[in-house]
């Protein structure tokens, strides 16, 4: 456990790299989701944006 914290340590960009991967597969499997009710919220400044 300590050779872990020393490499987490010397390499701290390598806990990004290694969630990134999770993180994506997650998000792809809520994108496609459906049957999901929602309410959409809408204002005039939402005509502004490009």
């Amino acid at each position: 456990m300590n050779k872990l914290k020393q490499l987490l340590f010397k390499y701290k960009h390598a806990i990004i790299i290694l969630y990134l991967p999770i993180y994506m597969v997650w998000f792809i499997l809520l994108e496609q989701r459906d049957g999901i009710k929602f309410k959409e919220i809408h204002c005039i400044v939402d005509d502004w944006i490009p």
